[in-house]
This record gives structure tokens, sequence and C-alpha cells, in this order.
């Protein structure tokens, strides 16, 4: 994680989940997440601010009265990961605008997505109502 973000952001919290394996099994996974994603992101987007680092691309995607947050997950090197960008940046794919929010390892089954991202959904719906 870039330097600048990671001296700013709050700690993750570290724990076991009951995940899923590959033939069904269920064991401890060790788990690190962000409690709370929306104060992350709130925090996240200050700092873009007070750096002008926040852009606008001017292409008619995204309105100049809104902020969007993309949220995305990859699985790979035997650990899920599950992130956040600011698509309103000069370089929103850049892996110092990409901040991860919680990964474990184990493989991105349905159940597991559940079991460790349940936590995000009322949070997600919080962002989309924060002006």
């Amino acid at each position: 994680m870039h330097q600048f973000v990671a001296e700013k952001l709050p700690s993750y919290t570290a724990m076991e989940l009951p995940l899923s394996k590959r033939n069904g099994d269920v064991s401890m996974a060790a788990t690190v997440f962000l409690p709370d994603l929306v104060a992350v992101v709130l925090h996240y987007l200050d700092m873009l601010a007070e750096s002008n680092r926040l852009t606008w691309h001017n292409h008619g995607l995204i309105p100049d009265s809104e902020v969007w947050v993309k949220l995305g997950g990859d699985h790979g090197g035997g650990n899920f990961k599950f992130s956040f960008q600011i698509p309103d940046t000069s370089n929103p794919n850049a892996t110092n605008n990409t901040i991860p929010v919680c990964i474990f390892q184990e493989k991105d089954t349905p159940a597991n997505l559940e079991t460790a991202l349940g936590q995000y959904m009322t949070q997600t719906q919080q962002l989309q109502e924060t002006s």
C-alpha cells in the first residue's frame, strides 16, 4: 500500500472466520478487514481533496456533483482481496489508489463472500446515501 495511505488510514482488524474449502469442508481461515468502510472511504476522500488529487474526467461519465467509489474483488495467490478505488483521480487503477478492505485465505465461493463481506452490505448503502 502506498505510504501516503498507509500512514493515515485506521488500523485493520484480524480474526479467523469459518470459511469453506474447495471440498466443502469448513475451517477457520485468517481474515484481515477494515471494520468501518464508511469512515475509511470518507477519510480517504478527505485526504485526496486536501492534496488536490481528486479530479473529474470531463467525459460526462461521472457528474461533477458526485464522487464514485468502485468496489471489487479478486482471488489469486491463495487469497481473496476485496478493495475500493476512487475513479475521480488522475490514475484510478493505480496501486496507490487501491485500498484493501478485506483479505482472506480461501476461495471466493458465494458462501465465503457472504461470510467475509456481509458486514459491508449496510455500509455500502450508507455510502450511497452520503452527500
